[in-house]
């Protein structure tokens, strides 16, 4: 059975063009065959294929740009996890009844 793996992204963070796309700083919600896993930060690269449509690639380390981005903009970065994990409990909560 193939799994349907989907990204909700919540917020792109930062985008940097690249030479064959783009690099984005974001917070993604994996949902996998319909259920949502915890928010991820994630710099994920994005490349256009020879006829021109983008495509997701790997996932990339981060380099000083990005830590410094991330430690300027903490408290919005921690603000939109915790608004997600109490999303999540609640809906978690509502599925229960």
């Amino acid at each position: 059975m193939s799994k349907d793996i989907k990204p909700e992204v919540l917020k792109v963070l930062s985008t940097t063009e690249t030479i064959t796309g783009t690099v984005e700083l974001r917070i993604v919600i994996w949902v996998v065959n319909g259920k949502k896993y915890k928010p991820k930060l994630e710099y994920r690269e994005f490349y256009h294929t020879e006829s021109g449509e983008m495509k997701m690639g790997k996932l990339k380390g981060l380099d000083m740009k990005e830590l410094e981005y991330i430690i300027k903009n903490w408290d919005q970065i921690k603000k939109i996890f915790d608004e997600n994990v109490v999303d999540r409990i609640a809906n978690q909560i509502d599925w229960l009844k």
